[in-house]
């Protein structure tokens, strides 16, 4: 009669831990719809997304093992956040594109590893030669001079069509390797910050593509931050000293998120001024795909990862920190194919995304 007790109200316990996932799920999965310039610390909530998604789905295990009938409770949650879920973690079966499908590539170099050899640091060069994309978008594209001379060396070599333009301050430089001819570009301020983007016109056959790169505000965590955030992750901090360093951090993410939203409310409007245009827009969010900045672009476009892509993609991979920031979306009448993070090169702390692109017609 005890053991009854007691395993009833186990069972009562895990479910209500459950049902309290799913709710948090719900709350940290629409938290970006809310704009960071009210309530900055708000922004942080959607980088616990993966946590509570990941949480549910052990409960899901759980209750096949325990109490098979259960399952249709975390199954329930995955349903109510279906939205939040399908763009933090698509699953999409693999389609192969067709042959004359453009491959585009999004990439922050971190200026081509700046503490590292030249001869390391020309490894992303050579990778970027050898993926032979048709488009190619970095950032943080700057580089010591003797770097850039092999970076220009290997890359001339492939695209006869190039562009850079700096964004802000020295090292923030945007690249653009083509091989499709430049008609035109306009440098797009982001709001009233010194942060800019770019946006071409390139010619494809008889038709016109518009490209944007762009690279939104920095985190704003230090080297020493992004240790001390590892550490924490890690569980290798004190808990006084977590706690206070837990504080720092969020309160760093949440006012560069701050600064993210009118940048990303600029960008939203260069591309509704160019409705009815062959768009793609690449480029470092700095942000989660549930943030409000990838929320306020990604209006009225597809992203590419979400459409064809699968798992997470996590992007950054640096100081504990394992997020998908950097993205490609298009416009409604582009089909995007086989959108994926290459890990297999992790020189500079963000992988590269690539995707595959049909141009249908016009939008």
């Amino acid at each position: 009669m005890v053991f009854k007790k007691i395993k009833k109200a186990v069972l009562g316990i895990l479910v209500g831990a459950n049902v309290a996932t799913i709710v948090l799920m719900l709350v940290v999965g629409y938290a970006g719809r809310v704009s960071p310039v009210s309530y900055p610390m708000l922004s942080n909530l959607s980088m616990l997304f993966p946590v509570f998604l990941v949480i549910n789905l052990l409960f899901l295990v759980l209750w096949a093992f325990v109490r098979l009938r259960y399952v249709l409770l975390p199954i329930l949650g995955f349903a109510i956040c279906y939205g939040p879920v399908r763009t933090y973690m698509p699953i999409n079966f693999t389609s192969t594109p067709p042959e004359d499908a453009i491959k585009v590539m999004s990439y922050n170099v971190w200026c081509f590893s700046m503490d590292s050899e030249t001869e390391t640091s020309l490894k992303i060069a050579d990778y970027i030669a050898s993926e032979n994309a048709d488009i190619v978008l970095l950032q943080e594209a700057d580089a010591r001079q003797r770097i850039q001379e092999g970076v220009d060396k290997r890359l001339n070599a492939v695209y006869d069509y190039r562009d850079t333009i700096h964004a802000v301050g020295k090292y923030d430089v945007l690249a653009l390797y083509s091989k499709y001819p430049i008609i035109d570009k306009e440098h797009i301020r982001l709001g009233t910050s010194v942060r800019s983007a770019v946006g071409y016109r390139l010619r494809i056959g008889d038709d016109t593509l518009t490209v944007v790169n762009s690279h939104f505000q920095i985190s704003g965590l230090s080297i020493d931050d992004r240790k001390l955030l590892k550490n924490i992750v890690e569980g290798e901090v004190k808990r006084e000293e977590a706690s206070a360093g837990s504080k720092l951090v969020l309160s760093k993410l949440a006012q560069a998120a701050k600064k993210r939203a009118p940048q990303a409310k600029a960008l939203a409007e260069f591309i509704r001024n160019r409705k009815g245009e062959s768009i793609v827009v690449c480029g470092d969010f700095n942000d989660t795909p549930l943030s409000f900045a990838h929320r306020q672009v990604a209006q009225g476009l597809k992203d590419c990862f979400v459409e064809s892509g699968n798992g997470f993609g996590f992007s950054y991979n640096r100081g504990g920190m394992y997020v998908r920031i950097d993205n490609i979306l298009c416009s409604d009448n582009i089909t995007p194919y086989d959108c994926k993070v290459d890990r297999k090169i992790d020189i500079s702390d963000h992988y590269p995304i690539k995707c595959y692109i049909k141009i249908k017609g016009k939008p």
